[in-house]
């Protein structure tokens, strides 16, 4: 896999040069300090000092949001690793245990630039080596001598370390770089798949209801002239009379099944709405008795800017499954409050709640605790889906002292 330079690698080749400089600094006065090795200090300060000036120029481009910071980054790498040569020749060469850094470059180029800059770099880091080990000045004590073995071990285990923990940190990093991409990847696809799935039901459905729409009508119109000639001719029997009822109630519950079949249309537009009118409509879709149990606790006279009739469907589907789900004569709630351009809508039952292995579930169609006929698990999916559409999200989780409380945010267009 092969990744093109980003304002990822470029920030933190600027972090890990300064990183580099301190290192270098470092190494060298404790070097002197310490261990008492010579450091021809003229010549080994120009490396850091070229290191700074150059960090300072990326640093710059950066600030003034130049894309010629990306495009300078295999560059760079080149640079530093001649300048880690140069260091390096006046410290001893490839006898200098620091030498190891050489490597460093290349595997960084394969994590942030892909394959061929990293064979280049690494290429390039053989060739240093190879002219290191007979061209460099040599390693010495302040006195003269030769270096102590026991000097140059603990340089080789320090080096060991730091070019170890160089590389785990940045494979560590890339690594979780790419799991976030991965995981970002399987949520988009299973977005995708629950809504081809979704639509694929809505396509069957749409048919469905264009093909049994003329045979319903007909059932339906052809039930109600039975049910207006038993009672113009004064029929006696009853029966007759309710089962042609019976045969058009079961016509139009067929229908509202095929309606309900049909996605939450997001594609109107958006229109400004008080919460009273939303209360009011809301309250109009409930029979009676269902309204009774029904508690709105938000302004009534705010307004938002949203796609009105898919919302109050939504809203309904919530608020028929909450009432559904607790025992008259227990009440629901809604509410809803506004905070950084969203609106969060509320509703909480005092029912039993969500089976735990149904929570991983919520919203998938045809996903249902209802018993069979009073329900097709279709509700919470239309309502997942209208708020994935619109840039939100639907969440469910147990309310305190019992029920269940789901959450719809929306992105609002203005509110007041």
């Amino acid at each position: 896999m092969t990744y093109a330079p980003s304002s990822f690698s470029a920030d933190a080749l600027v972090r890990l040069r300064w990183v580099a400089v301190l290192g270098q600094l470092g190494a060298l006065f404790v070097a002197r300090s310490q261990f008492e090795v010579s450091i021809p200090w003229g010549a080994v300060l120009v490396f850091p000092a070229v290191t700074v000036l150059t960090n300072g120029l990326l640093m710059a481009l950066r600030r003034a949001g130049s894309g010629l910071i990306n495009a300078a980054v295999p560059h760079v790498m080149v640079w530093d690793t001649l300048l880690l040569a140069g260091l390096l020749y006046w410290t001893g060469g490839a006898q200098n245990p620091f030498a190891l850094f050489l490597l460093v470059n290349a595997v960084l180029a394969a994590v942030t630039l892909g394959r061929v800059a990293a064979w280049l770099l690494l290429g390039l880091g053989l060739v240093c080596m190879m002219f290191l080990f007979t061209h460099h000045h040599p390693l010495r004590t302040i006195q003269g001598g030769p270096l102590p073995g026991q000097v140059l071990g603990v340089g080789r285990i320090t080096s060991f370390v730091l070019v170890s923990g160089t590389l785990i940190h940045f494979v560590q990093r890339l690594l979780r770089q790419l799991q976030a991409e991965t995981d970002e990847r399987r949520r988009a696809h299973l977005r995708l798949e629950e809504e081809r799935r979704f639509h694929a039901v809505a396509t069957l459905a749409a048919g469905a209801a264009h093909e049994m729409g003329t045979p319903l009508s007909t059932i339906a119109l052809v039930s109600r002239e039975l049910e207006l000639e038993l009672e113009a001719t004064g029929a006696e029997d009853a029966d007759l009379v309710q089962m042609s009822r019976t045969i058009r109630q079961e016509v139009e519950r067929c229908r509202a099944i095929l309606e309900r079949l049909r996605p939450l249309d997001t594609s109107g537009a958006r229109e400004p709405f008080t919460l009273e009118e939303l209360e009011g409509s809301l309250s109009a879709s409930l029979g009676m008795e269902d309204r009774a149990r029904v508690r709105f606790h938000w302004a009534p006279k705010q307004t938002v800017l949203l796609p009105k009739d898919a919302v109050r469907e939504a809203l309904a589907n919530l608020v028929r499954n909450a009432l559904q789900a607790a025992s008259v004569p227990s009440i629901v709630e809604i509410s809803a409050t506004t905070e950084a351009g969203t609106i969060r809508f509320e509703v909480r039952d005092h029912g039993p709640g969500l089976p735990a292995g149904m929570r991983h579930h919520l919203g998938e169609p045809f996903v249902t605790t209802k018993s069979p006929g009073q329900g097709m698990g279709l509700g919470l999916h239309l309502v997942r889906l209208l708020a994935h559409q619109m840039g939100g999200n639907l969440t469910a989780t147990p309310a305190d002292g019992g029920g269940e409380r789901f959450v719809l945010v929306l992105p609002v267009g203005a509110t007041g």
